[in-house]
């Protein structure tokens, strides 16, 4: 049975007060998340399984910190140089609940595979003077010159440049540079542009869920309108969505049927969020069976066809964790979280805000939309990709901002 948040606020609160899901995750996306660990880290896949088995213990923890802390969460990351342990950052004034923290660690079994660490600066602070930095410097930004984040892990700023600024552009980046809390990169490449990963179509059988090609994009999640709860949504990327109809093949005939039109997206504006939903109309073949709280694993050399993986619970990214996604080109992949908080321009000019970027080259056009995921939880919606060298990302709106900018849910199965 699907359900969504809508009217259980009392499971919602028991969900985020309880401990993740022990449930053992697909084995197949798993050695798939296995595979892009060890060929990242150089380690052998056994270590890569025993580190992906902390990050899935530990799902859910980010949750219950920044409840606890409020304001001074530093947040967490996985530390790929400490056996993949999870590292979680206290300030001065979080320092004080550091044995609140501690009982969560035990709550969630981590033992030694999680440890504290004193930092400088909350999440609060890096955001405060991430808005300044991306502020002075905005031109640069549009033009492709630079993107702006933070690091959990620096507990910094980070302004990433291309290589071969003009000297104006060098001589501003050096003042940024020289700010408290500010650090720099430099990327060997042309521009930090992304390009949006629209258009392409595949087939696809109903119920209508997660990681199916549609035009012109890939659906993400399913999801309900929190005012209108009787419209049911597919959702995907905002610069996927407009004013047109949006169609799908079946797997078995081949036909075309529409799913619906485009229900209404968000693209840039001063949340700078990238979503969209397109309305699945009741009256078309779509709508039966209905959508489903699920995503399709595409079949590789890894993984075996399953398209009932489900989706239980929205979730927030952690640096240095392995997420993976089903794109309507690409098909199912995993990699590494890289970054969170980034500020990205798009080749129109549009900029996007606190976007998470994925250590993987593999996405093609044909992908925008596709869901994030992992242990059954949703984590956001495939935007594009840069390709740098030696840093090649794709980049992700995380889903809960996008549920928000939206107003809906996404459906849930447990």
């Amino acid at each position: 049975m699907n359900f969504t948040k809508i009217g259980f606020a009392v499971l919602a609160a028991m969900l985020l007060f309880a401990p993740a899901s022990r449930a053992d995750e697909d084995p197949g996306l798993q050695q798939l998340a296995a595979d892009a660990y060890a060929q990242k880290h150089g380690i052998g896949l056994a270590e890569a399984r025993r580190r992906l088995l902390i990050q899935d213990r530990a799902a859910g923890i980010e949750d219950r910190l920044e409840e606890l802390l409020g304001t001074d969460d530093a947040g967490m990351w996985y530390d790929h140089d400490d056996g993949g342990r999870l590292k979680i950052a206290l300030t001065r004034n979080s320092a004080t609940r550091a044995a609140e923290v501690q009982r969560l660690i035990d709550e969630y079994q981590l033992g030694d595979d999680a440890r504290m660490v004193n930092v400088r600066y909350s999440i609060a602070e890096l955001e405060r003077l991430q808005t300044d930095v991306h502020e002075s410097l905005q031109d640069m930004t549009l033009a492709g010159h630079v993107a702006t984040g933070h690091d959990l892990r620096l507990n910094h700023v980070v302004v990433r440049a291309i290589d071969n600024l003009p000297a104006d552009e060098e001589m501003r980046l050096a003042e940024v540079a020289r700010i408290p809390g500010v650090a720099l990169q430099r990327l060997d490449a042309s521009s930090l542009l992304i390009e949006p990963q629209s258009c392409q179509i595949s087939a696809c059988n109903p119920p209508l869920r997660g990681g199916r090609s549609m035009f012109v994009c890939t659906t993400a999640f399913m999801a309900r309108h929190r005012v209108h709860s009787s419209h049911l949504l597919a959702l995907t990327a905002g610069h996927c969505v407009n004013s047109g109809v949006f169609a799908a093949r079946d797997e078995t005939l081949l036909q075309w049927s529409t799913i619906g039109n485009g229900y209404g997206g968000i693209y840039g504006g001063s949340l700078g969020i990238d979503a969209g939903a397109i309305f699945i109309d009741p009256g078309k073949s779509w709508y039966a069976p209905l959508p489903a709280a699920k995503v399709v694993v595409k079949s590789s050399t890894q993984t075996a066809y399953n398209p009932d993986y489900k989706i239980s619970y929205d979730a927030k990214s952690t640096l240095g964790q392995t997420l993976c996604y089903s794109g309507g080109q690409t098909g199912s992949g995993c990699a590494e979280v890289s970054a969170l908080g980034q500020t990205h321009t798009m080749t129109d000019g549009t900029v996007l805000k606190n976007l998470g970027e994925l250590d993987t080259c593999h996405t093609v056009v044909g992908d925008s939309g596709a869901p994030i995921y992992k242990k059954n939880k949703a984590y956001g919606l495939h935007v594009g990709k840069v390709d740098s060298w030696p840093h090649c990302f794709s980049v992700y709106q995380g889903i809960r901002a996008a549920e928000n900018a939206l107003n809906v849910d996404i459906l849930q199965m447990w």
